[in-house]
């Protein structure tokens, strides 16, 4: 009999740890489509639910989009269970409350949910559509068409690469590799964000009206920063920023890229844009107690404060040595494309309330923020732990964040 009885234990230990990796039909999940982690910065504005039967420890790992012969959109999600569980054979699935139709596909024990949206939904407003951008990186002596990109989940769009007069195509980088000195580059079933940037030269003997000196000026230098890999995400913004001649290193052979930025830094290299388009640009009067003539970033505040690109921090000050936060470098450069005449105007349906810590953002910085977002110049980041993508607004910038920041600035002006 007490045998018996350890025999019974160690069975309702068993059950329960079963429990513990199938569980019950009384368990549900639901999976909010729209807090599904894309492709870095991807456009991604779903709202749907997928709720399982029998499994609430899933996630999505893949999403595809498509739409049927009779205009109806069409989604499938492949779930996977987290560690240590799986699917049973009776799992269902279902799409805002509707039966969708579930396949498992592997021995990795993925499902596969498919939903045919009714007709009313696939019109519905929120409805939306997963979206990558394709960041085309500031050429030298040439043109990358269409720009700016913006292609849906899973589709295939071909760029065309065009030298200018004189010149001819060298190389074309795709995410950092060498495709070769191509004219044109297919983007096939696209999954994520992209960048692409070509790299001309001039053509050995070709005579133009254009100053030779004009033309050799325009020629890339030789990349002196020993600290930036080619195969780091930001060389190649770093390259752009330096061949423009708006971005100095830190020494002759660093650029820092992981040194925070200052707000005295970033006020120069949009003093050192300027200075490049105009020559003769005006030294205006500063009007803070901690900068003197002294200074190397002085013209700059000077300059930037007088136009209205910077207000300063209060009491006189302007805080040039104080790091930047990420608002704030988005309040500087919004103030300089009003000044530029760039539209600053918000499309209806840009928000940054899909940012897992938008309420971190400040009043202030809220407008320039929803404007950089809605023209990808800055980007959210994932986090580790929550898979949400936050803006980290009160995060210090980094020298090779502010670099991409500019380039994907140039951009949008251009």
């Amino acid at each position: 009999m007490k045998h018996f009885k350890y025999f019974v234990v160690i069975a309702i230990l068993l059950l329960m740890q079963l429990n513990m990796v199938y569980a019950t039909d009384t368990e549900i999940s639901k999976v909010e489509i729209s807090d599904v982690d894309p492709a870095y910065s991807s456009i991604y504005n779903v709202d749907t639910d997928v709720t399982l039967s029998n499994n609430s420890h899933s996630y999505v790992d893949e999403i595809s989009w498509s739409t049927t012969s009779d205009n109806r959109k069409k989604v499938i999600i492949v779930l996977k269970p987290y560690f240590d569980y799986c699917y049973t054979e009776n799992t269902t699935a279902t799409v805002n409350g509707n039966l969708a139709t579930t396949t498992q596909i592997n021995e990795d024990d993925y499902l596969e949910v498919t939903y045919i949206f009714p007709e009313e939904e696939s019109s519905s407003s929120n409805f939306g559509v997963l979206t990558h951008v394709i960041s085309v990186l500031y050429s030298r002596n040439g043109t990358i068409s269409p720009n700016p990109i913006r292609v849906e989940h899973s589709k295939s769009i071909t760029v065309y690469i065009t030298p200018n007069e004189g010149y001819e195509i060298a190389d074309v980088l795709v995410d950092g590799d060498s495709v070769g000195a191509v004219s044109e580059y297919t983007f096939r079933r696209v999954k994520e964000n992209h960048r692409i940037q070509a790299r001309f030269k001039k053509i050995e003997g070709y005579v133009s009206s254009t100053d030779d000196d004009d033309l050799d000026s325009s020629e890339e230098k030789i990349f002196p920063f020993t600290d930036v890999l080619e195969d780091a995400w930001y060389f190649e913004y770093v390259n752009e920023v330096y061949n423009l001649s708006i971005f100095n290193g830190t020494s002759a052979t660093t650029f820092s890229p992981n040194e925070l930025m200052t707000r005295g830094m970033l006020v120069q290299v949009l003093y050192n844009i300027e200075s490049g388009e105009n020559d003769d640009l005006e030294d205006y009067l500063n009007i803070f107690d901690d900068v003197s003539k002294d200074d190397w970033f002085y013209k700059a505040v000077a300059w930037a404060s007088n136009i209205g690109i910077v207000s300063g921090v209060g009491d006189g000050m302007f805080a040039p040595n104080q790091f930047i936060s990420r608002e704030q470098v988005c309040t500087i450069l919004y103030n300089y494309a009003k000044v530029k005449g760039i539209d600053t105007n918000i499309e209806s349906n840009t928000s940054i309330e899909e940012y897992g810590d938008h309420e971190n953002v400040s009043e202030y910085a809220t407008t320039p923020l929803i404007w950089a977002v809605q023209n990808s110049i800055i980007h959210g980041e994932k986090d580790s732990l929550t898979s949400s993508i936050n803006l980290l607004p009160n995060d210090f910038a980094t020298r090779a964040e502010i670099a991409a920041i500019i380039i994907r600035m140039q951009e949008v002006f251009d």
